[in-house]
């Protein structure tokens, strides 16, 4: 198995069992639709009192401009709020039968707050970790595209936090755009695609939602339309 973008179809059929997803970005239905409010306000009094932390990268540096930190971790974690910035790495998906950050089973009591329940309980997957993730105004993540996990490994969802700017995600080259809203938005992170906010002022937020998703015997893009994930 491979992840190199220009090779990211071999993580499909006929090379594996899965099919592609025939969504590249979307916002989900309204079942699934949260009070970004609520969770802004949240937001703002955790940050009062924890920092957020660089993204490292494989050989140890950090990511410029991208920080955040980790609503789950795993048990016995030594340093339970950013443990979970690495936790994705492909090094951790490489085998067949691993799942996106499947041990982050334990709520971080510090910053955990009573909504991020409700969030969890309108998906019938697994959801695996929250984090809260900044891009700083002018910068990408990265200098070029990649690809994180294919959806049969895990799916990730977004819910912006930032009034006032144009969230903007590429997918190959097409531009995706969402905002602060009462919506949560599914990114296909199984094909090429970045994230920008170099043509933006100002720092954006969000909340970033990992999950296994509840049955792999369906392609993704049936479980969002059919609202079963």
């Amino acid at each position: 198995m491979t992840y190199r973008t220009d090779k990211w179809e071999d993580l499909y059929e006929p090379n594996t069992p899965y099919s592609k997803c025939n969504i590249d970005f979307c916002q989900l239905p309204e079942k699934y639709n949260v009070d970004v409010d609520l969770i802004s306000k949240e937001i703002s009094s955790i940050m009062s009192e924890h920092d957020l932390r660089g993204y490292p990268r494989a050989d140890g540096s950090l990511f410029p401009g991208y920080s955040g930190i980790c609503f789950k971790s795993e048990p016995e974690s030594e340093d339970p709020l950013y443990d979970g910035l690495k936790s994705n790495s492909l090094l951790n998906l490489r085998h067949r039968h691993n799942y996106i950050d499947e041990n982050f089973t334990v709520k971080n009591d510090q910053i955990w707050f009573h909504y991020l329940d409700e969030i969890v309980s309108k998906f019938n997957g697994t959801v695996t970790q929250i984090r809260l993730i900044k891009l700083d105004a002018g910068h990408n993540l990265g200098e070029k595209q990649h690809i994180d996990y294919p959806w049969y490994k895990g799916i990730r969802m977004h819910i912006p936090l930032t009034k006032g700017i144009k969230y903007e995600w590429r997918v190959f080259h097409k531009r995706y755009f969402a905002e602060y809203s009462q919506h949560i938005y599914f990114l296909d992170t199984g094909k090429p695609h970045d994230a920008r906010n170099s043509e933006n002022s100002i720092d954006r937020y969000l909340l970033n939602v990992n999950m296994i998703p509840n049955t792999l015997d369906i392609p993704i893009h049936d479980q969002i339309e059919q609202q079963i994930l």
